[in-house]
């Protein structure tokens, strides 16, 4: 796919196509610092927060991108529904870069997040079309770059499988090892089933740490789930907003209000035992993290970023409800 726009070194932090170089070198860090995600890649995401999610830690935008299909017809432009349709609802996508997949021109181009003059947390706009299948995404970023090419074949085609055996067989072809899964059986009536893997370059160590999309009943039950909510410490323990269809006020700029069942279909997978024996302890092997995810696992990995940049530590709130099951050290 040819890749319209800026080039793509411009648009992520230096040296992200860590795939071909040598594992980073620690020594500028202090032991115990909090872990921070190299960049995010979230692919067909609904909104996730009011106002939208802003990087604490070298922000306002997150490292990485989101991106959305669409195509350009003569009465107007569709794009991917569940890219949009938690915004008619006031929800926003963070900061962060954007790439529009055009699935008639067969190009990807970029949308730089800029601030204060971004647009990134709007869009994209246009007739909702449901052209949301993985597939779609894993084939658009093909020819964008060697990192979405792995993110995407590796990443993104595991993060559906149950099975640890299948997943560690699929991603081997490419060159790398799965060293961490973990499944949540999730319940009968919100949050279903769902999987998370940690999948690992033997020689640079870098990371891909996957989020599955929605896959039943009991999801979309939880994507139903519209209200707002407190999450990491993203929001004061005492600001309240009890809207579902409208913005929600903040007491201080960078704070937001999350999606309750989006939050609460992270807060399954990480809090599961198996993912806090078998993935978190892990995280601090690798020398890149990329978290990615399609759709429900999209909005996922874009928390779960959000959350490991907002790093609130023992006594500060959103340490206890999120923190302690996500963060790690370097």
């Amino acid at each position: 796919m040819h890749f319209a726009g800026l080039s793509l070194a411009a648009v992520l932090l230096a040296g992200v196509d860590g795939f071909r170089v040598k594992p980073k070198k620690r020594s500028g860090s202090k032991k115990g610092t909090p872990g921070q995600v190299t960049a995010t890649f979230a692919m067909a995401a609904p909104g996730t927060a009011d106002p939208p999610l802003q990087n604490p830690r070298g922000g306002p935008c997150f490292p990485g991108f989101r991106s959305w299909t669409m195509k350009k017809q003569w009465f107007g432009t569709e794009v991917d529904l569940a890219t949009t349709v938690t915004g008619v609802l006031g929800f926003r996508h963070p900061f962060m870069h954007g790439l529009e997949i055009d699935m008639k021109k067969d190009e990807a181009r970029q949308f730089a997040c800029a601030p204060p003059q971004t647009e990134t947390p709007n869009i994209p706009r246009g007739l909702p079309k449901i052209i949301h299948d993985w597939e779609f995404y894993v084939a658009g970023h093909e020819g964008v770059s060697d990192l979405l090419y792995n993110v995407s074949h590796v990443g993104i085609e595991a993060s559906y499988v149950y099975d640890k055996a299948q997943a560690a067989a699929m991603v081997a072809p490419h060159g790398w090892e799965l060293i961490g899964s973990a499944v949540d059986e999730g319940s009968w009536g919100y949050v279903g089933k769902q999987v998370s893997h940690l999948i690992q370059q033997p020689q640079t160590k870098a990371c891909i740490l996957t989020f599955q999309g929605t896959s039943s009943t009991q999801d979309w039950i939880a994507n139903l789930n519209v209200k707002r909510s407190h999450f990491c410490g993203y929001v004061g323990k005492n600001e309240r907003c009890d809207s579902e269809t409208s913005g929600c006020a903040v007491a201080q700029s960078g704070e937001s209000f999350v999606h309750e069942g989006f939050r609460d279909a992270l807060r399954a997978i990480v809090q599961n035992a198996d993912w806090q024996s078998d993935i978190r302890p892990k995280l601090s092997s690798c020398s890149d993290l990329y978290v990615t995810g399609h759709s429900l696992g999209g909005a996922q990995a874009e928390l779960f970023t959000a959350c490991a940049q907002k790093a609130p530590q023992p006594g500060e709130y959103g340490y206890e409800e999120d923190y302690k099951y996500i963060g790690w050290t370097v």
